[in-house]
């Protein structure tokens, strides 16, 4: 995302687990950005930005969904 602020923060993440793949499965990886807002903090504008990945088997059994928040000001 081309957003003019020079610091990015962890702002942390959230799993959710389904199960375990089996030996030699192949695992298929999809990520959104599930959203982004702006805030206003102490020190100015902060943007947040919401990354959703999602983890399935090749044959679709879904293995684990991940939700990363990131910072940035």
């Amino acid at each position: 995302l081309p957003i003019p602020l020079s610091g990015i923060l962890n702002g942390g993440y959230e799993y959710e687990f389904y199960s375990y793949p089996k030996l030699g499965e192949r695992i298929q990886c999809r990520s959104i950005y599930r959203d982004i807002y702006q805030k206003q903090g102490k020190a100015g504008p902060m943007v947040m930005v919401l990354i959703e990945d999602e983890y399935r088997t090749a044959d679709g059994r879904p293995l684990l969904k991940s939700l990363n928040t990131m910072i940035m000001r």
